[in-house]
């Protein structure tokens, strides 16, 4: 129930203020993209990683899942207009180290920022 006082506008100002927050915590943004791929990673090194995995056919790539949950394995198959064609071959759950089920090989064409050399 709103004080009398607010009026419509200013009370769903304020319930959206104050719901914000909480909203912000359940669906927390992935980690930027292009954030270096391991701690202490100096810029020039990504940015040098990014030039390798956007020229370098077949070398192995990987990135976690937007949930953080999968990790996914493939390879750099072609670049163009910046963008890299990647097969992914393999996608493992985090928490068990298990193969996901039913994971079939799949093509996609992404940002190279996306994406880190496979250590």
């Amino acid at each position: 129930m709103r004080p009398a006082c607010l009026s419509p506008k200013l009370a769903l100002a304020v319930w959206l203020s104050a719901a914000a927050p909480a909203f912000a915590q359940e669906a927390a943004p992935a980690p930027a993209a292009d954030a270096p791929a391991a701690a202490g990673a100096t810029t020039s090194d990504r940015n040098a990683e990014i030039a390798r995995i956007r020229h370098e056919r077949g070398l192995q790539v990987c990135r976690d899942s937007a949930d953080g949950a999968t990790a996914y394995r493939g390879s750099v198959l072609d670049n163009e207009h910046g963008n890299v064609q990647i097969e992914i071959d393999e996608a493992t759950d985090k928490a068990s180290g298990a193969a996901v089920t039913g994971f079939r090989e799949i093509r996609v064409w992404d940002e190279p920022k996306n994406w880190r050399i496979c250590s």
